[in-house]
């Protein structure tokens, strides 16, 4: 089964347009230019309808992706470098 990965439409300004490579699903995001939390609050926006997406479309690798997490948090955790 091919695994889905979000990865920007060619031609399209930097870190504004990605697809879904696998459905094809498009996702479109504003830039903020000169507010210095832009980035990260970009970065948290994409992440999040990426994960909205994967529950939605591909409940397989969310749900993979998910235990993936779940794992390596219990493993740091246990190994005191959760904050």
């Amino acid at each position: 089964m091919p695994k889905a990965n979000l990865r920007p439409v060619p031609g399209s300004p930097p870190f504004q347009e990605f697809e879904c490579s696998i459905c094809r699903t498009r996702f479109s995001f504003k830039v903020e230019v000169g507010n210095p939390k832009a980035p990260a609050a970009l970065k948290a926006a994409i992440l999040k309808e990426w994960d909205a997406h994967l529950y939605a479309a591909h409940g397989r690798q969310w749900g993979f992706e998910q235990k993936k997490k779940a794992n390596f948090e219990a493993a740091h955790h246990v190994k005191g470098v959760v904050k």
